[in-house]
């Protein structure tokens, strides 16, 4: 697997910490749509290791608003 999360550090209620390994030797080209994700085109030509990042960073993203809220589906945006 790309991803694999590590256990949370110990938060207060109200904060919501979420972090993982992963291993850009593991991407693939149908890696996002098997995570739920979207790699924006904007990283088309991105090396293996920035589009292993981008992905495990939103990973871990919606992760973290899943605990806070239940709000798993969203699509993390780039930008404000």
């Amino acid at each position: 697997m790309i991803i694999r999360l590590t256990p949370p550090l110990l938060a207060d209620s109200d904060c919501h910490q979420v972090s993982c390994q992963f291993d850009d030797a593991l991407l693939r080209e149908d890696t996002a749509d098997q995570l739920g994700l979207t790699l924006p085109a904007t990283l088309d030509r991105a090396v293996q290791k920035r589009k292993a990042e981008f992905l495990a960073g939103r990973y871990c993203a919606r992760a973290a608003l899943a605990q806070h809220d239940g709000s798993a589906a969203v699509d993390i945006g780039i930008g404000t």
